[in-house]
C-alpha cells in the first residue's frame, strides 16, 4: 500500500472515531494521520490542516514565573542612546520574523546571555548591548516542548514541529554557519528527513532542515505554526535553541527562546542595559553546530 493510501486510511479511522465519539480513538487517529506522512514538511501540512478543521492537539503550555530574568542582545551602535527605555521596547519597524507576522508587535528574548550571543551571531571581539528584563507577572506561553502526561507519540510530533520552528534561516550574519552546513550535508530534499531521524539524534534535525530550506518564504511556514500556538497562549511562544539543546535527550532545554506578544510584553519590566564585548573564544554558532554534528557522525 502506498503512503497516500495509508494516509487516506488514517483519515478514515479518524472519521470513524468521530462518528462514534470515542475520545481515545480520536486522539490515536489524529496522531496516525501525521505519522503516515513521508517527511516532516508533509507532517506539518497535515498537522495544520487538522488544526484548521478543528482537530486540536494538546502540546501543553509553560509558565514563566514572576521574577524570572530574561535577556536580549542588540548590536552596539555609537549613535544610539541605549539608556532610553524606548530602545528596549519592541522594534517600531516590524518586519516578519520567525514568530511574528509583518506589523505584529513581538519581543524576542532568551533566558541566558550565552543563548542570545549564539542566536544573534555576535562575533568574538565585537561590542554588543545586553538588555535585562524581569517578569512582573506569570507569563503563559505555548510551544511544542511541554507535552502533557508524557505522551510519547505526541512528543515525537512535537520534536518534528519544534525542529521546523527553530531551524536557522539564512542571512548575512550567519554565512559562515551555512557555508559549513552546506558542505557537511550537501543537497537535502524533504524525503531525506524521516521519522527515524528523531530516534537517531534529534539534536541535528534543525540544521538539516535549515540546509534543505533555501527559500525566503521560510518564515511563512514558522508563522503558521505560531499562529496555532497563539490561539491557546496569547502571551507568547517558547521555542528551544538549536545551538544549546542541553539537559535532556528530548527537546526540552534549560536554554530557550521566547517571542512575546502584546499581553506577554505587558508582564515585563526593563531593568538595565550593559555595553559589553564578546570575549568568549571560539564560542560561535558555527563551532557549536560542529560539536553537535560531530556527535551525530
Amino acid at each position: 500500500m502506498s503512503n497516500e493510501l495509508y494516509l487516506k486510511a488514517a483519515f478514515q479511522r479518524l472519521n470513524d472515531a468521530l462518528d462514534i465519539g470515542d475520545s481515545e480513538k480520536i486522539e490515536k487517529a489524529k496522531c496516525d494521520c501525521i505519522f503516515e506522512t513521508t517527511n516532516f514538511f508533509e507532517a506539518a501540512i497535515v498537522y495544520v490542516t487538522l488544526e484548521q478543521c478543528g482537530y486540536h492537539f494538546d502540546f501543553g503550555s509553560y509558565t514563566i514565573p514572576k521574577g524570572t530574568i530574561l535577556y536580549r542582545i542588540r548590536e552596539y551602535k555609537e549613535d544610539t542612546d541605549f539608556s532610553k527605555p524606548s530602545e528596549w521596547a519592541p522594534p517600531p519597524h516590524r518586519p516578519m520574523n520567525r514568530a511574528n507576522r509583518e506589523g505584529e508587535k513581538a519581543l524576542y528574548l532568551n533566558v541566558m546571555e550565552a543563548g542570545c550571543l549564539l542566536e544573534t551571531h555576535i562575533a568574538e571581539g565585537k561590542k554588543y548591548v545586553l538588555g535585562t528584563y524581569e517578569v512582573t507577572e506569570d507569563i503563559v506561553v505555548g510551544g511544542y516542548m511541554s507535552i502533557p502526561n508524557g505522551n510519547k507519540r505526541l512528543l515525537s510530533i512535537g520534536i518534528a514541529l519544534n525542529a521546523i520552528l527553530i531551524a536557522p534561516s539564512r542571512n548575512e550574519r550567519n554565512k559562515e554557519l551555512f557555508d559549513f552546513l552546506d558542505a557537511f550535508y550537501g543537497e537535502v530534499v524533504p524525503d531525506d528527513i524521516q521519522w527515524d531521524d528523531i530516534i537517531k539524534n534529534n539534536f541535528w534535525l534543525p540544521f538539516k532542515l535549515a540546509v534543505m530550506n533555501r527559500r525566503e518564504e521560510y518564515h511563512n511556514v514558522t508563522n503558521v505554526l505560531c499562529d496555532i500556538l497563539k490561539r491557546k497562549c496569547s502571551d507568547g511562544v517558547k521555542f528551544s535553541s538549536c545551538y544549546m539543546p542541553v539537559e535532556t535527550i528530548g527537546i526540552i532545554s534549560n536554554c530557550y527562546n521566547l517571542a512575546l506578544y502584546e499581553t506577554g510584553i505587558q508582564k515585563l519590566k526593563f531593568i538595565k542595559h550593559e555595553i559589553k564585548t564578546n570575549l568568549k573564544k571560539d564560542f560561535t554558532s558555527t563551532n557549536v553546530a560542529k560539536l553537535i554534528l560531530q556527535k551525530k557522525s
